[in-house]
């Protein structure tokens, strides 16, 4: 029986090596991209953008309307099989945290509104604001390419597959500090990796931005069919294995499709109105329509987002810090298709007591400057100050003297 005891406690003293062994055994491995290389090409300038080879998607077209995420706020990347929904890149070997890339709202906008109209043809939506766990590409925007491991000659970075396939949901790199942050050069490098992300090559035109050629211009996909190639004309894809020539426009059509005739909706302020006078913290109310479904409307104060509203009614409370003066207000409203309307005011904030609904106060309070054509309380006290004081002694001394008089001449 002893020997039977001990059996039994040996056993169960082993029981927690032999669950950690089983737990080291079962325990995931790292992930590792299936990189197949890389392709490096250097434009006159000095700056090198990077293909990084992945195997064959069997891909050709993109599922449904194009969504382009515009990301300069930072997030950060797992490594994994590419997938933008989940923050998965094949271009990190580790868990990064990706920066902000810090610009003026204006430069933003100027790169926004530059990458929208590049992509204007095509069945796409860009937008700066985070799908979420919906398919769409992502174009991030950051600092330097150090911050994902590259060589700091790098201005840009997309995977790229044997075959020219489409990568779904994929993830690619501007790195703004290379182009000293200008916004014509950043939108056309958006531009190229963002295609490569479609399949598209490299091409010996110019005017286009999937070109290494020098070009005094704002580049746009072009409908024309020229030779593949950096500084030389060589074969399509990475082993020649798609075509001779490539059209970078009707390459695009085909694997993303037409832009669709949806109209820019329509909005209004309808409160306060333009040129009011307001008081701190007024309130803004707007209207807004589409042939589809608005998707969000924006409160913009002197330039600067101020507040999102997803449903109406779209009623907004302004900021009570605001300062005295002129302030212009306008509001974007948004349609699924990022497609925006604009309405704008110029309000004059008032701290003085004006009241809110631009009349300056309410005439009929003496607080607030009273009727003109009304006697002040000065003036019913034969122009003397109605409150105390000497003003109040000396008239009561004038009467006293008028009824001593009175009284002296009766007697």
């Amino acid at each position: 029986m002893r020997t039977l005891r001990l059996a039994i406690l040996g056993s169960l003293l082993t029981l927690p090596a032999t669950a950690l062994a089983e737990s080291h055994e079962s325990a995931p491995e790292p992930y590792v991209a299936p990189v197949q290389g890389w392709m490096v090409a250097e434009k006159p300038t000095g700056v090198q953008t990077v293909r990084q080879v992945l195997p064959s998607t069997g891909v050709l077209a993109a599922a449904g309307q194009t969504i382009i995420y515009m990301n300069h706020v930072g997030t950060t990347l797992s490594p994994g099989d590419n997938d933008a929904r989940t923050n998965r890149s094949t271009l990190v070997s580790q868990t990064t945290a990706v920066p902000a890339w810090s610009t003026t709202q204006a430069k933003w906008d100027q790169i926004m509104s530059c990458v929208r109209n590049m992509w204007a043809p095509f069945n796409v939506v860009v937008t700066d604001v985070d799908p979420g766990n919906v398919p769409h590409y992502e174009s991030i925007v950051t600092t330097q390419p150090g911050v994902i491991g590259m060589d700091p000659n790098v201005g840009g970075v997309s995977p790229f597959t044997i075959g020219c396939n489409v990568i779904p949901n994929s993830i690619v790199f501007t790195f703004a500090d290379a182009f000293g942050g200008d916004a014509e050069t950043i939108c056309e490098v958006v531009g190229q990796e963002t295609a490569h992300s479609f399949g598209a090559d490299h091409e010996l035109l110019a005017s286009d931005p999937m070109t290494y050629l020098q070009y005094n211009g704002l580049q746009s996909f072009k409908d024309q069919s020229v030779s593949c190639g950096e500084y030389q004309s060589r074969q399509c894809g990475l082993q020649g294995e798609c075509g001779t020539n490539q059209n970078s426009y009707q390459f695009l059509m085909q694997r993303i499709g037409p832009a669709g005739t949806d109209t820019i909706p329509t909005v209004a302020i309808t409160s306060p109105a333009d040129g009011a006078t307001v008081a701190p913290g007024f309130a803004v109310s707007a209207s807004a329509s589409d042939d589809g479904a608005v998707a969000r409307v924006e409160l913009w104060i002197d330039g600067a987002l101020a507040e999102t509203l997803s449903s109406a009614p779209f009623t907004f409370t302004t900021s009570p810090s605001l300062s005295a003066g002129a302030h212009q207000v306008e509001t974007r409203a948004y349609d699924s298709g990022e497609q925006v309307g604009t309405a704008q005011i110029t309000v004059q904030l008032s701290t003085s007591g004006g009241g809110g609904d631009g009349t300056g106060g309410n005439p009929d309070d003496p607080g607030a400057g009273g009727n003109p054509d009304d006697p002040s309380p000065s003036e019913l006290v034969s122009g003397c100050s109605a409150g105390g004081g000497s003003g109040s002694s000396l008239g009561l001394l004038g009467l006293a003297l008028v009824g001593l008089l009175a009284r002296r001449r009766r007697a």
